[in-house]
């Protein structure tokens, strides 16, 4: 996957997949839109598990909803429940959400949105 950049969890960090941070060119093709918003969000990173996303309104944590991908260029969609795990407020006046997908997502889902 030329386009995302490994990240190698730490002995301490609890997530069990690999993340792939969102490099601008990924960020530049890759869009998420988050139910309910009409602001489109920024992903910072993405696993098959769950993802980190800055958008522009306060989510609050356990709230579930869906969330849109669509990588622009090539041309993939993928629909998946969120529940929000935790809201940061974002030094540009945005919010960093981390949440956990409701369903893993399968490894040509990944590389679609890659």
């Amino acid at each position: 996957m030329p386009l995302a950049k490994f990240a190698r969890p730490r002995p301490t960090d609890r997530r069990r997949a690999i993340r792939y941070q969102c490099t601008l060119e990924t960020s530049a093709s890759l869009i998420a839109q988050v139910a309910g918003d009409t602001t489109l969000a920024k992903v910072r990173n993405i696993s098959v598990t769950g993802v980190s996303l800055i958008v522009a309104r306060r989510l609050e944590p356990e709230t579930v909803l869906d969330v849109e991908f669509f990588n622009k260029t090539r041309q993939y969609y993928c629909r998946v429940p969120l529940r929000i795990v935790y809201v940061l407020d974002h030094v540009d006046g945005n919010f960093l959400v981390g949440g956990a997908f409701g369903r893993e997502l399968t490894n040509e889902e990944l590389k679609g949105l890659l």
